[in-house]
């Protein structure tokens, strides 16, 4: 028995423990790009952009006042520094937008990577695993109005 718990695993045991660990990294990742797309129940594309506008303007004055009231700012340097932020939050949008597009391109490499490693019958499988993530995820979104 000793022997048994001391031996290296078969070449099927391996396979078997390299798809279950790749199955929990799609999993992982499939979840985590899922939560970037955060838009309410019943919100449409617009409007969630308008609602994060309104807020993101409101975060803004709420700061540059902040700064104002701290730092005794003059009126030059208040814009500059306004502009500045207003910039930021336009970098940070963009690389955010080149960052769920990677994801998204990982993801689907992976997916391409687990199936070439499946049989026919274990693609259809994933495939059909991949989807019932896919419905519990928008479900969970809209649910807690994500």
């Amino acid at each position: 028995m000793f022997n048994n718990l001391c031996s290296r695993p078969s070449g099927a045991a391996k396979q078997s423990f390299r798809v279950s660990w790749i199955l929990a990294l799609v999993f992982v990742f499939t979840l985590g790009a899922g939560s970037l797309d955060a838009r309410g129940p019943g919100e449409r594309k617009g409007e969630r952009v308008r609602k994060t506008e309104t807020t993101r303007e409101e975060f803004h004055q709420k700061r540059l006042e902040k700064l104002q009231k701290e730092l005794d700012l003059t009126a030059e340097q208040k814009e500059k520094i306004s502009k500045l932020l207003k910039d930021g939050w336009a970098k940070s949008e963009e690389e955010m937008k080149k960052m769920r597009e990677q994801v998204r391109k990982f993801r689907e490499e992976t997916d391409k990577e687990i199936e070439k490693l499946l049989n026919s019958g274990q693609v259809k499988k994933f495939r059909q695993l991949r989807e019932e993530m896919k419905e519990r995820r928008q479900k969970n979104h809209k649910k807690h109005g994500k």
